[in-house]
Protein backbone atom coordinates (compact mmCIF):
# COMPACT_ATOMS: atom_id res chain seq x y z
CA UNK A 1 0.00 0.00 0.00
CA UNK A 2 1.06 3.82 -0.82
CA UNK A 3 3.19 4.71 2.10
CA UNK A 4 4.17 1.43 3.52
CA UNK A 5 7.06 -0.17 4.81
CA UNK A 6 8.09 -3.54 2.57
CA UNK A 7 9.70 -6.10 4.05
CA UNK A 8 11.53 -7.75 0.98
CA UNK A 9 13.55 -11.13 1.73
CA UNK A 10 15.14 -13.66 -0.34
CA UNK A 11 16.64 -17.09 -0.19
CA UNK A 12 19.91 -17.37 -2.11
CA UNK A 13 22.25 -20.29 -2.60
CA UNK A 14 25.24 -21.70 -4.33
CA UNK A 15 25.58 -25.35 -4.70
CA UNK A 16 29.35 -25.23 -5.93
CA UNK A 17 30.71 -21.77 -4.35
CA UNK A 18 29.72 -19.23 -2.04
CA UNK A 19 27.08 -16.14 -2.38
CA UNK A 20 29.51 -13.10 -2.37
CA UNK A 21 26.68 -10.27 -2.71
CA UNK A 22 23.06 -9.88 -3.44
CA UNK A 23 21.53 -6.32 -4.22
CA UNK A 24 17.59 -5.32 -4.31
CA UNK A 25 16.61 -2.42 -6.41
CA UNK A 26 13.23 -1.24 -7.38
CA UNK A 27 12.84 0.41 -10.69
CA UNK A 28 16.30 0.64 -10.53
CA UNK A 29 17.21 2.25 -7.50
CA UNK A 30 19.66 0.09 -4.87
CA UNK A 31 17.95 -0.45 -1.81
CA UNK A 32 21.50 -1.55 -0.70
CA UNK A 33 24.25 -4.40 -1.10
CA UNK A 34 24.47 -7.41 1.58
CA UNK A 35 27.52 -9.81 1.71
CA UNK A 36 25.61 -12.01 4.05
CA UNK A 37 22.38 -13.66 5.29
CA UNK A 38 19.58 -12.95 5.71
CA UNK A 39 19.38 -11.27 2.74
CA UNK A 40 16.44 -8.80 3.74
CA UNK A 41 15.63 -5.23 2.85
CA UNK A 42 13.27 -2.26 3.94
CA UNK A 43 11.59 -0.25 1.06
CA UNK A 44 8.84 2.53 1.30
CA UNK A 45 5.92 2.01 -1.18
CA UNK A 46 6.09 5.44 -2.92
CA UNK A 47 4.61 6.40 -6.47
CA UNK A 48 1.67 4.27 -7.77
CA UNK A 49 1.11 1.42 -10.44
CA UNK A 50 3.19 -1.12 -11.66
CA UNK A 51 6.84 -1.24 -9.60
CA UNK A 52 9.59 -3.98 -10.69
CA UNK A 53 11.36 -4.90 -7.54
CA UNK A 54 14.88 -7.23 -8.38
CA UNK A 55 16.87 -8.91 -6.41
CA UNK A 56 20.60 -9.82 -7.78
CA UNK A 57 23.29 -12.06 -6.38
CA UNK A 58 26.45 -13.36 -7.09
CA UNK A 59 29.02 -15.87 -6.48
CA UNK A 60 32.07 -16.38 -5.61
CA UNK A 61 33.18 -16.94 -9.87
CA UNK A 62 31.53 -13.99 -10.58
CA UNK A 63 28.30 -15.50 -11.89
CA UNK A 64 25.29 -13.61 -11.44
CA UNK A 65 21.62 -14.22 -11.34
CA UNK A 66 18.53 -12.32 -10.66
CA UNK A 67 14.82 -12.24 -9.83
CA UNK A 68 11.97 -9.61 -10.74
CA UNK A 69 8.80 -9.38 -9.13
CA UNK A 70 6.36 -7.06 -10.66
CA UNK A 71 4.42 -5.18 -7.76
CA UNK A 72 1.29 -2.33 -7.71
CA UNK A 73 1.11 0.44 -5.34
CA UNK A 74 -2.56 1.53 -4.54
CA UNK A 75 -4.09 4.09 -2.07
CA UNK A 76 -6.75 2.24 -2.30
CA UNK A 77 -7.15 -0.56 1.48
CA UNK A 78 -9.13 -3.09 -1.09
CA UNK A 79 -8.26 -3.87 -4.69
CA UNK A 80 -10.10 -6.04 -6.77
CA UNK A 81 -9.70 -7.80 -10.70
CA UNK A 82 -10.89 -9.94 -12.31
CA UNK A 83 -8.11 -12.01 -13.85
CA UNK A 84 -10.41 -14.42 -16.35
CA UNK A 85 -12.07 -14.26 -18.78
CA UNK A 86 -10.58 -10.98 -20.72
CA UNK A 87 -12.09 -8.19 -22.32
CA UNK A 88 -12.90 -9.34 -25.67
CA UNK A 89 -13.05 -13.26 -25.21
CA UNK A 90 -15.53 -14.93 -26.89
CA UNK A 91 -17.90 -18.01 -24.64
CA UNK A 92 -20.49 -20.45 -25.69
CA UNK A 93 -24.26 -20.18 -24.82
CA UNK A 94 -25.04 -22.51 -22.36
CA UNK A 95 -21.63 -23.32 -21.45
CA UNK A 96 -20.12 -23.04 -18.30
CA UNK A 97 -17.25 -19.42 -17.72
CA UNK A 98 -15.13 -19.74 -14.97
CA UNK A 99 -14.77 -16.20 -13.59
CA UNK A 100 -11.72 -15.73 -11.57
CA UNK A 101 -10.89 -12.66 -9.14
CA UNK A 102 -7.63 -11.40 -7.26
CA UNK A 103 -9.40 -9.95 -3.90
CA UNK A 104 -7.04 -8.10 -1.76
CA UNK A 105 -7.65 -6.30 1.55
CA UNK A 106 -4.65 -4.38 2.31
CA UNK A 107 -5.28 -3.27 6.03
CA UNK A 108 -7.52 -6.50 7.00
CA UNK A 109 -9.47 -9.20 5.69
CA UNK A 110 -11.28 -10.17 2.72
CA UNK A 111 -14.94 -11.05 3.42
CA UNK A 112 -16.37 -11.46 0.80
CA UNK A 113 -16.34 -11.54 -3.20
CA UNK A 114 -19.72 -11.02 -6.00
CA UNK A 115 -20.04 -11.65 -9.43
CA UNK A 116 -22.16 -9.21 -11.31
CA UNK A 117 -23.40 -10.17 -14.43
CA UNK A 118 -25.08 -6.99 -16.79
CA UNK A 119 -25.43 -5.09 -13.20
CA UNK A 120 -27.25 -8.22 -11.64
CA UNK A 121 -25.55 -10.62 -9.14
CA UNK A 122 -25.22 -14.12 -10.35
CA UNK A 123 -22.65 -15.66 -7.94
CA UNK A 124 -20.72 -15.55 -4.61
CA UNK A 125 -17.54 -16.60 -3.06
CA UNK A 126 -16.18 -15.78 0.22
CA UNK A 127 -12.98 -17.95 0.05
CA UNK A 128 -9.88 -17.43 -1.52
CA UNK A 129 -9.20 -18.60 -4.64
CA UNK A 130 -11.83 -16.25 -5.35
CA UNK A 131 -13.44 -18.10 -8.42
CA UNK A 132 -17.22 -18.21 -9.69
CA UNK A 133 -19.45 -20.18 -12.14
CA UNK A 134 -22.02 -18.54 -14.89
CA UNK A 135 -23.75 -19.41 -17.70
CA UNK A 136 -24.51 -17.33 -20.88
CA UNK A 137 -28.14 -18.15 -21.63
CA UNK A 138 -28.40 -15.98 -24.82
CA UNK A 139 -26.45 -14.65 -27.36
CA UNK A 140 -25.00 -11.19 -26.88
CA UNK A 141 -22.37 -8.79 -25.03
CA UNK A 142 -22.02 -9.16 -21.21
CA UNK A 143 -20.32 -6.85 -18.88
CA UNK A 144 -18.52 -9.21 -15.84
CA UNK A 145 -17.43 -7.10 -12.62
CA UNK A 146 -16.55 -8.67 -8.78
CA UNK A 147 -16.80 -6.71 -5.97
CA UNK A 148 -15.01 -7.31 -2.97
CA UNK A 149 -16.16 -6.60 0.86
CA UNK A 150 -13.71 -6.75 4.11
CA UNK A 151 -14.10 -6.66 7.76
CA UNK A 152 -13.21 -2.63 7.63
CA UNK A 153 -16.30 -2.26 5.43
CA UNK A 154 -14.50 -1.07 2.54
CA UNK A 155 -15.73 -2.42 -0.87
CA UNK A 156 -14.44 -1.93 -4.36
CA UNK A 157 -15.36 -3.19 -7.77
CA UNK A 158 -13.03 -4.42 -10.27
CA UNK A 159 -13.23 -2.84 -13.86
CA UNK A 160 -15.84 -4.58 -16.02
CA UNK A 161 -14.72 -6.67 -18.38
CA UNK A 162 -16.94 -7.59 -21.71
CA UNK A 163 -17.35 -10.77 -23.18
CA UNK A 164 -19.45 -11.90 -26.35
CA UNK A 165 -21.51 -15.31 -26.19
CA UNK A 166 -21.92 -17.33 -29.17
CA UNK A 167 -24.13 -19.82 -30.27
CA UNK A 168 -22.31 -23.40 -31.00
CA UNK A 169 -24.15 -26.40 -32.76
CA UNK A 170 -22.23 -29.73 -32.26
CA UNK A 171 -22.10 -31.69 -35.42
CA UNK A 172 -23.49 -35.28 -35.41
CA UNK A 173 -20.62 -36.62 -36.23
CA UNK A 174 -17.11 -35.55 -34.67
CA UNK A 175 -13.80 -36.05 -35.87
CA UNK A 176 -11.40 -36.89 -33.37
CA UNK A 177 -7.43 -35.80 -33.35
CA UNK A 178 -4.17 -35.83 -31.72
CA UNK A 179 -2.47 -32.33 -31.55
CA UNK A 180 1.40 -33.49 -30.95
CA UNK A 181 2.97 -31.24 -28.10
CA UNK A 182 6.13 -32.82 -29.53
CA UNK A 183 8.23 -33.08 -32.72
CA UNK A 184 8.19 -36.16 -34.53
CA UNK A 185 7.90 -37.35 -38.19
CA UNK A 186 4.75 -35.33 -38.90
CA UNK A 187 7.01 -32.04 -37.93
CA UNK A 188 6.73 -29.44 -35.43
CA UNK A 189 4.03 -28.60 -32.89
CA UNK A 190 1.83 -25.91 -34.47
CA UNK A 191 -0.09 -23.29 -32.67
CA UNK A 192 -3.49 -24.13 -32.27
CA UNK A 193 -4.97 -21.17 -34.04
CA UNK A 194 -3.41 -22.49 -37.48
CA UNK A 195 -5.36 -26.25 -36.94
CA UNK A 196 -7.71 -27.39 -39.69
CA UNK A 197 -11.14 -26.26 -38.34
CA UNK A 198 -12.41 -29.84 -39.90
CA UNK A 199 -11.76 -31.10 -36.47
CA UNK A 200 -14.13 -31.55 -33.39
CA UNK A 201 -12.71 -32.88 -30.32
CA UNK A 202 -8.43 -32.18 -30.21
CA UNK A 203 -6.54 -34.46 -28.18
CA UNK A 204 -3.40 -32.83 -26.70
CA UNK A 205 -1.16 -35.21 -26.48
CA UNK A 206 0.77 -36.06 -24.03
CA UNK A 207 0.45 -35.45 -20.06
CA UNK A 208 3.46 -37.01 -18.29
CA UNK A 209 3.58 -38.97 -15.57
CA UNK A 210 6.08 -38.01 -12.51
CA UNK A 211 9.18 -39.38 -12.77
CA UNK A 212 9.41 -40.33 -8.95
CA UNK A 213 6.27 -42.16 -9.19
CA UNK A 214 4.57 -40.18 -7.15
CA UNK A 215 0.69 -40.87 -8.55
CA UNK A 216 1.02 -36.65 -9.73
CA UNK A 217 0.67 -35.80 -13.74
CA UNK A 218 2.47 -32.60 -14.93
CA UNK A 219 1.58 -31.02 -18.56
CA UNK A 220 4.78 -29.28 -20.06
CA UNK A 221 3.70 -26.85 -23.14
CA UNK A 222 6.56 -27.71 -26.14
CA UNK A 223 9.43 -24.90 -25.69
CA UNK A 224 12.03 -26.06 -28.03
CA UNK A 225 14.43 -28.66 -27.51
CA UNK A 226 18.32 -28.37 -28.95
CA UNK A 227 16.70 -31.39 -31.58
CA UNK A 228 15.20 -29.27 -33.91
CA UNK A 229 14.68 -25.39 -34.40
CA UNK A 230 11.32 -25.72 -33.83
CA UNK A 231 9.20 -22.78 -32.37
CA UNK A 232 8.02 -23.17 -28.68
CA UNK A 233 4.46 -22.52 -28.34
CA UNK A 234 3.58 -19.78 -26.25
CA UNK A 235 1.33 -20.40 -23.14
CA UNK A 236 -0.80 -17.45 -23.27
CA UNK A 237 -1.53 -17.72 -26.94
CA UNK A 238 -2.14 -21.26 -26.35
CA UNK A 239 -4.80 -21.02 -23.58
CA UNK A 240 -6.38 -17.80 -25.72
CA UNK A 241 -6.21 -20.34 -28.62
CA UNK A 242 -8.52 -22.87 -26.35
CA UNK A 243 -10.85 -20.54 -25.62
CA UNK A 244 -11.81 -19.16 -28.75
CA UNK A 245 -11.74 -22.43 -30.51
CA UNK A 246 -14.45 -23.74 -27.70
CA UNK A 247 -16.06 -20.48 -28.58
CA UNK A 248 -16.61 -22.35 -31.94
CA UNK A 249 -17.70 -25.38 -30.67
CA UNK A 250 -13.85 -27.26 -30.47
CA UNK A 251 -13.43 -29.50 -27.77
CA UNK A 252 -10.01 -29.90 -25.73
CA UNK A 253 -8.88 -32.24 -24.12
CA UNK A 254 -5.53 -33.64 -22.15
CA UNK A 255 -4.74 -36.87 -23.23
CA UNK A 256 -2.94 -39.18 -21.06
CA UNK A 257 -0.48 -42.39 -21.99
CA UNK A 258 0.64 -42.57 -25.27
CA UNK A 259 3.00 -45.38 -26.81
CA UNK A 260 5.18 -44.70 -23.74
CA UNK A 261 3.41 -43.14 -20.99
CA UNK A 262 3.28 -44.49 -17.67
CA UNK A 263 1.04 -44.36 -14.93
CA UNK A 264 1.31 -44.74 -11.00
CA UNK A 265 -1.56 -45.63 -9.18
CA UNK A 266 -0.99 -48.09 -6.73
CA UNK A 267 -1.88 -46.45 -3.40
CA UNK A 268 -4.87 -44.12 -1.92
CA UNK A 269 -1.98 -41.31 -1.73
CA UNK A 270 -1.03 -42.16 -5.60
CA UNK A 271 -5.12 -42.06 -6.55
CA UNK A 272 -4.82 -38.83 -4.18
CA UNK A 273 -2.11 -36.81 -5.84
CA UNK A 274 -3.36 -38.32 -9.57
CA UNK A 275 -7.18 -36.61 -8.92
CA UNK A 276 -5.56 -33.08 -7.35
CA UNK A 277 -3.24 -32.80 -10.07
CA UNK A 278 -4.94 -33.28 -13.40
CA UNK A 279 -7.61 -31.10 -11.84
CA UNK A 280 -5.41 -28.21 -11.18
CA UNK A 281 -4.11 -29.01 -14.85
CA UNK A 282 -7.57 -28.76 -16.46
CA UNK A 283 -8.52 -26.05 -14.67
CA UNK A 284 -5.02 -24.14 -15.65
CA UNK A 285 -5.42 -24.63 -19.26
CA UNK A 286 -8.85 -24.57 -19.60
CA UNK A 287 -9.45 -28.40 -21.06
CA UNK A 288 -12.34 -29.69 -21.48
CA UNK A 289 -11.66 -33.17 -20.36
CA UNK A 290 -9.55 -36.30 -20.31
CA UNK A 291 -8.33 -38.48 -23.29
CA UNK A 292 -7.36 -42.31 -21.33
CA UNK A 293 -4.87 -43.62 -24.21
CA UNK A 294 -2.78 -45.91 -21.57
CA UNK A 295 -1.04 -48.89 -23.60
CA UNK A 296 0.62 -51.95 -23.14
CA UNK A 297 3.47 -50.58 -20.90
CA UNK A 298 1.44 -48.70 -18.61
CA UNK A 299 0.41 -52.39 -16.67
CA UNK A 300 -3.52 -51.72 -17.31
CA UNK A 301 -4.16 -55.13 -16.82
CA UNK A 302 -6.96 -57.35 -15.44
CA UNK A 303 -6.46 -57.29 -11.49
CA UNK A 304 -4.18 -54.44 -11.48
CA UNK A 305 -5.03 -51.38 -9.12
CA UNK A 306 -4.83 -49.02 -11.58
CA UNK A 307 -7.82 -51.33 -13.40
CA UNK A 308 -9.60 -50.65 -10.10
CA UNK A 309 -8.78 -46.92 -9.20
CA UNK A 310 -8.92 -45.41 -12.76
CA UNK A 311 -12.33 -44.84 -13.13
CA UNK A 312 -13.02 -44.23 -9.61
CA UNK A 313 -10.59 -41.16 -10.32
CA UNK A 314 -11.49 -40.47 -13.38
CA UNK A 315 -15.42 -39.70 -12.05
CA UNK A 316 -13.50 -37.86 -8.88
CA UNK A 317 -12.13 -35.63 -11.51
CA UNK A 318 -15.13 -35.10 -13.29
CA UNK A 319 -16.87 -34.04 -9.67
CA UNK A 320 -13.79 -31.17 -9.20
CA UNK A 321 -14.29 -29.37 -12.23
CA UNK A 322 -18.14 -28.93 -11.91
CA UNK A 323 -19.00 -32.25 -14.12
CA UNK A 324 -20.23 -32.23 -17.88
CA UNK A 325 -16.34 -33.50 -18.55
CA UNK A 326 -15.43 -35.23 -21.69
CA UNK A 327 -13.43 -38.11 -21.85
CA UNK A 328 -12.22 -39.87 -24.73
CA UNK A 329 -10.10 -43.06 -25.05
CA UNK A 330 -8.12 -44.28 -27.84
CA UNK A 331 -7.21 -48.56 -26.15
CA UNK A 332 -5.43 -50.57 -28.57
CA UNK A 333 -7.82 -53.58 -29.83
CA UNK A 334 -6.87 -56.23 -27.57
CA UNK A 335 -7.69 -54.04 -24.61
CA UNK A 336 -11.48 -54.52 -25.92
CA UNK A 337 -11.98 -56.08 -28.68
CA UNK A 338 -9.30 -58.67 -27.85
CA UNK A 339 -11.91 -59.72 -24.94
CA UNK A 340 -13.46 -61.89 -27.79
CA UNK A 341 -10.53 -63.63 -27.78
CA UNK A 342 -9.80 -63.69 -23.99
CA UNK A 343 -10.21 -62.18 -20.85
CA UNK A 344 -6.73 -61.54 -18.96
CA UNK A 345 -3.92 -59.63 -18.59
CA UNK A 346 -4.48 -56.87 -21.61
CA UNK A 347 -7.00 -58.40 -23.25
CA UNK A 348 -10.34 -56.92 -22.53
CA UNK A 349 -8.26 -54.64 -19.53
CA UNK A 350 -10.53 -51.46 -20.79
CA UNK A 351 -13.99 -53.00 -20.89
CA UNK A 352 -14.05 -52.89 -16.84
CA UNK A 353 -12.94 -49.19 -17.03
CA UNK A 354 -15.18 -48.38 -19.90
CA UNK A 355 -18.39 -49.51 -18.13
CA UNK A 356 -17.46 -47.70 -14.78
CA UNK A 357 -17.14 -43.89 -16.66
CA UNK A 358 -20.25 -44.71 -19.18
CA UNK A 359 -22.57 -42.11 -17.54
CA UNK A 360 -19.81 -39.25 -18.97
CA UNK A 361 -19.06 -37.77 -22.17
CA UNK A 362 -17.11 -40.60 -23.56
CA UNK A 363 -15.91 -41.08 -26.90
CA UNK A 364 -13.97 -44.70 -27.58
CA UNK A 365 -11.95 -44.89 -30.51
CA UNK A 366 -9.99 -48.42 -30.80
CA UNK A 367 -6.34 -48.26 -32.35
CA UNK A 368 -5.43 -50.87 -35.30
CA UNK A 369 -1.62 -49.91 -35.88
CA UNK A 370 -0.06 -53.25 -33.99
CA UNK A 371 -0.60 -56.66 -33.92
CA UNK A 372 -2.85 -56.97 -36.84
CA UNK A 373 -3.36 -60.60 -36.44
CA UNK A 374 -6.49 -60.13 -33.59
CA UNK A 375 -7.94 -57.34 -36.82
CA UNK A 376 -7.94 -60.32 -38.94
CA UNK A 377 -9.67 -62.64 -36.45
CA UNK A 378 -12.27 -59.90 -36.01
CA UNK A 379 -12.60 -59.18 -39.59
CA UNK A 380 -13.49 -63.01 -39.96
CA UNK A 381 -15.92 -63.42 -37.43
CA UNK A 382 -17.64 -60.07 -39.29
CA UNK A 383 -17.61 -62.13 -42.10
CA UNK A 384 -19.50 -65.02 -40.76
CA UNK A 385 -21.98 -63.08 -39.32
CA UNK A 386 -22.40 -61.64 -42.76
CA UNK A 387 -21.55 -58.02 -41.67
Amino acid sequence: MLGADVNIQASINDADGTVVSAEASVNGASLGLLSAAPYQWTWNAIGSGETTVTVAATDNEGNTNQVNRTVSITDQPLVTEITSPASGDVVAVGKAVTVTADVSALQSEVTSTELFVNGLLVATDNTAPYQFSWTPAAIGSYQLSVTGKDTQGNSASSTSVTVSAKSVVQPKHKLIGYWHNFVNGAGCPIPLNQMSKDWDIIDIAFADNDRNSTGRVHFNLYDGDIRSTCAPIDPVQFKKDIKALQAEGKIFVLSLGGAEGTITLNTDSDEAAFVESLTAIIKEWGFDGLDVDYESGSNLVHGSQIQTRLPRALKAIETNIGGDMYLTMAPEHPYVQGGMVAYSGIWGAYIPLINEVRDTSIYCMFSYTTTVGLLTLIRQVLLLKGL
